[in-house]
């Protein structure tokens, strides 16, 4: 009896993947749970793993095809001696040569997201992978002018449209668009944005082009639809934070732990957000989600492009755990090894800029989250205590909010027990 393998739909918002590495050949005897493939998302690297022991009797996906779409069936699994039935021919685009891959590469772009960041509901458009298609393919096949332009900012072959008619119509997109899970509400707003004349790029000197990485392309649709679209205001602050690093160094000192300056940001938020949870939330379209369960995402920088691990459940974690957390992920995160469950559907994330000596940052929401914290350098200036001007340490703070979820009060009142939590840091050690 042979099972056959298919891509699992790895992430709510994934479209396609790259099929990177087969791990076993075939004939290879497989275990359940043991992993024979490596793919490519638009994030990180996911280890595909055998659903059953067997043998791996046929491999209908080569290496290194791109564009591999979910339940495509990629292998074969099955008794040894066992033979493979013929497979439906599987939706992948095979790997281009240089210079033809190059000719039809989206011009480069800069989250989060981040994350990149797949969120709990679909975002539109950003879950496509290239921002435009413009293959031989797409140019043969008939279609009106706004399907071509809707498929072109959605990242959609025509080619790979089924069509109802004589050529490919809007409603024949929306049905892929409905079928990938991507909603067409800010579809117009896009498809404005990409018919606007790019401005000139002067070929003078010497330059080097870079193609964009897929993570640094979704991650530039999702900040430019993210900042057209969501009303942004901002909330910033000045936290005294001597007592926060006199704890981190007498934590630190014990030996059991050794905690970072963001640990500490992170407990804080956490503890911040039990107090004023209406900043937990999502914007729905017509209401608020606001979410029970407090995961952080923070922005870690890799070679490929920003991603924002997240610290789960941080409303029951100590800093200790948190601290453990954040490492372990940041960790895999620089070595592209961030599962999908890793990297997904935060509510609340925190970019921190500090360590570079940035005073303030001004973030760019991550949807469908509705806040964002931005964390600047702790810098050593006179502060005014008890009338007299003394030495100290300061910390900036700016809270980027969408103004359909949260109100400015609201925003304000986060931003207040926050720094109480900062400035006095008992509760954080404790968890209170």
């Amino acid at each position: 009896m042979a099972t056959e393998f298919r891509l699992p739909q790895l992430t709510e918002s994934m479209a396609t993947v790259k099929l990177s590495t087969w791990l076993k050949r075939e004939g290879d005897a497989v275990k359940k749970g043991e992993p024979i493939a490596e793919v490519e998302t638009d994030k990180t690297s996911v280890e595909l793993e055998a659903p059953e022991d067997g043998v791996l009797v046929k491999i209908h996906v080569a290496a290194g095809s791109d564009k591999v779409a979910a339940g495509t069936v990629i292998a074969t699994i099955g008794a040894a001696g066992a033979s493979a039935p013929p497979a439906a021919p599987a939706k992948v685009e095979a790997p281009k040569p240089a210079a033809q891959a190059a000719a039809s590469q989206p011009a480069a772009s800069q989250t989060a997201a981040p994350q990149a960041v797949a969120p709990a509901a679909p975002a539109p458009v950003a879950a496509s992978a290239p921002a435009a298609v413009t293959t031989a393919s797409t140019a043969k096949v008939p279609a009106t002018a706004l399907a071509a332009k809707m498929a072109q900012v959605a990242g959609i072959d025509l080619a790979s449209i089924p069509v109802q008619g004589r050529r490919v119509t809007k409603a024949d997109v929306e049905a892929v668009l409905r079928s990938r899970g991507i909603g067409t509400r800010t579809l117009p707003l896009a498809a404005a944005a990409a018919a606007a004349p790019a401005f000139p790029v002067p070929a003078i000197g010497v330059f080097e082009d870079t193609p964009a990485t897929a993570m640094r392309r979704v991650t530039a649709q999702r900040l430019q639809q993210s900042k057209q679209s969501i009303p942004h205001f901002y909330l910033q602050t000045n936290c005294r934070v001597d007592r926060l690093l006199a704890l981190r160094q007498q934590i630190n000192a014990s030996g059991a732990v050794k905690i970072t300056v963001t640990d500490l940001i992170v407990a804080a938020v956490a503890l911040a957000v039990r107090r004023v949870p209406a900043v937990n939330s999502a914007w729905l379209g017509d209401g608020v989600r606001v979410y029970q369960s407090i995961d952080i995402a923070v922005a870690v920088a890799t070679p490929q492009g920003l991603i924002t691990p997240v610290v789960r459940g941080c409303e029951q974690k100590p800093v200790a755990a948190i601290s453990r957390d954040l490492k372990e992920l940041s960790e895999k995160a620089r070595n592209g090894k961030l599962k999908p469950e890793e990297y997904t559907n935060a509510t609340f994330t925190i970019s921190n800029l500090g360590m570079y000596g940035v005073t303030n940052i001004t973030p760019i929401l991550n949807p469908p989250q509705c806040c964002i914290l931005g964390v600047g350098a702790t810098e050593a200036v006179p502060v005014v205590e008890d009338g007299t001007l003394v030495p100290g340490h300061v910390m900036g703070l700016t809270l980027a909010a969408d103004h359909r979820a949260v109100d400015g009060v609201t925003g304000a009142e986060f931003m207040q027990q926050l720094r109480k939590l900062i400035e006095d840091p008992i509760a954080i050690a404790l968890g209170l």
